[in-house]
């Protein structure tokens, strides 16, 4: 299976020693569910956009320090990739950043969180609808590190589900097209390494709390599995 990272940030300099970049980060997240898998990074911050979307079966946007508001020159090519990866019908799935760019290449808006960032290893409420598509039947616990969130969603978008400062948390936009605010591709350590780096934007109460909440079993393992399952299944409805 033939799969596009779409790269909108790189590790931070600080933590590419122990953590590499994104694209290992991805390989070894991903792959586990399936040896097979066959990666294209496509680094969109240095300007590659010009991907020829039928070769592909899946594509993956990354997250990102930036947002989907700046004025960065990769910004709109990006968004017009999204419109043509999901003309052409091809899966795709955003995390983070990539939700937030999916919502707004489709018509959403996204805009800084009254309440601040949200990070750490947060409950998520799911939908009836959310239990059904994403086959859980307790609340799953994903990783979260964001300042923006999906404000108003775009229309036909289906929400799966929420986290209490962040109301689309998981959401299907159109039939192969899924966003999730949270980082399942993200482990303890790497988390525990971009708090490290941040301390300077919590205060002691904010920064207890958030390490409190990373001594709790994430559900990215699930989340991963179901994203390779999901971009398979609608290959198969496709083909």
């Amino acid at each position: 299976m033939k799969l596009g990272l779409i790269q909108c940030d790189y590790v931070p300099a600080l933590l590419q020693t122990e953590f590499n970049d994104y694209p290992l980060m991805f390989e070894r997240a991903f792959s586990e569910f399936d040896t097979d898998l066959d990666w294209t990074v496509i680094d969109i911050c240095a300007g590659g956009h010009d991907v020829e979307v039928g070769d592909f079966d899946g594509f993956i946007i990354s997250g990102s320090r930036s947002s989907v508001n700046d004025s960065k020159s990769w910004i709109i090519p990006l968004l017009n990739l999204i419109r043509r990866i999901i003309q052409k019908e091809v899966p795709l799935v955003g995390l983070c950043f990539g939700h937030q760019a999916i919502a707004k290449a489709l018509g959403g808006q996204v805009f800084k969180s009254k309440t601040g960032w949200n990070i750490g290893c947060v409950p998520v409420d799911l939908t009836a609808a959310g239990k059904s598509f994403l086959n859980v039947s307790q609340q799953p616990f994903l990783y979260a590190f964001h300042q923006d969130n999906v404000a108003v969603l775009p229309d036909d978008a289906r929400l799966l589900g929420s986290t209490n400062v962040c109301k689309n948390f998981i959401v299907e936009f159109k039939k192969g097209v899924i966003g999730f605010q949270g980082h399942p591709e993200f482990d303890v350590a790497y988390m525990q390494g971009l708090l490290d780096i941040n301390i300077a934007n919590l205060d002691d109460k904010d920064l207890f709390c958030v390490e409190k909440t990373l001594k709790k079993a994430s559900h990215s393992i699930a989340v991963r599995r179901f994203i390779v399952n999901y971009i398979k299944k609608i290959n198969q409805e496709i083909n």
